[in-house]
């Protein structure tokens, strides 16, 4: 059971574990609504309404030096977009090649497709996103299927069954596919919502945003060991770590950004 002064509660940001003193921890909430701050730093989120008490939620991945999750999931979907375009157009050169008479030179095979090497190497820990994405592969595999059916079609000169197959397939598996598209970033944001942790120093509030949420551990003073200093907001006092569970975990005293943060905020509202 950890206690007061020397539990820390455990949290994953990219995949490394740190913690926070679960004595300044007032308690921990889903991230949903923040009210954006146009004149707040870049390391500090937004606002949320606690109790009817203002928060502002600092960007912990920020404020250490990282990639954002929001920007990760940007990125991710920026990329999902990009390959439904590629089989729009897959699509669209398998019905010109047809009408234009030409060789149809797009890959057929679905594992070879950009969109196939990623998915074939693509793991996830997320069970609910995981299963979104399982449903891209019976429709993918029978776009790609269509171009050797629409051979056989085209080589008994029956070129008109060969583009009605095209256009099915478009408001089938296409349709289906775009739909899948065009839903990975809602379904990915609900399935990977940050938890924020809100701690409070001297009756002041602070929420920090973390991946996810580990455990609660007590670790002994002598267990910490100071190292090279990271340069970053969050680690102005100095860089702790500890080994816990076999895993180094870096430990973190919010002191350095309520101070830094608290000063930044005050100079942004003048």
């Amino acid at each position: 059971m950890a206690t007061m002064d020397t539990g820390w509660v455990l949290f994953t940001l990219q995949k490394q574990q740190f913690g926070m003193p679960i004595k300044d921890l007032l308690q921990m909430v889903v991230l949903d609504k923040v009210a954006t701050q146009a004149t707040a730093p870049e390391t500090v989120r937004g606002l949320i309404n606690l109790r009817n008490r203002i928060v502002p939620v600092v960007d912990t991945r920020q404020c250490l030096g990282m990639t954002t999750k929001l920007s990760q999931q940007n990125e991710f979907v920026q990329m999902m977009n990009a390959r439904k375009q590629d089989h729009i157009h897959w699509l669209d050169e398998l019905f010109l090649a047809i009408e234009e008479k030409r060789t149809f030179t797009l890959t057929r095979d679905p594992h070879l497709c950009a969109f196939g090497k990623w998915y074939d190497g693509y793991k996830t820990d997320n069970a609910v996103f995981g299963m979104h994405l399982a449903k891209f592969d019976a429709p993918h595999r029978r776009i790609h299927q269509l171009a050797d059916e629409v051979d056989i079609l085209v080589s008994r000169h029956e070129l008109d069954k060969a583009q009605k197959l095209i256009e099915k397939t478009r408001d089938n598996e296409l349709k289906t596919m775009i739909t899948l598209f065009d839903s990975v970033e809602t379904v990915l944001k609900e399935a990977e919502k940050e938890i924020v942790l809100i701690m409070n120093r001297g009756n002041h509030l602070m929420g920090f945003v973390v991946d996810d949420v580990y455990t609660v551990k007590d670790i002994q003073p002598d267990n910490i060991q100071m190292v090279d200093q990271v340069h970053s907001i969050c680690m102005d006092g100095g860089t702790r770590v500890a080994e816990v569970d076999g895993v180094t975990s870096i430990l973190l005293h919010p002191d350095d950004v309520f101070r830094t943060t608290s000063s930044l905020l005050d100079t942004a509202s003048e």
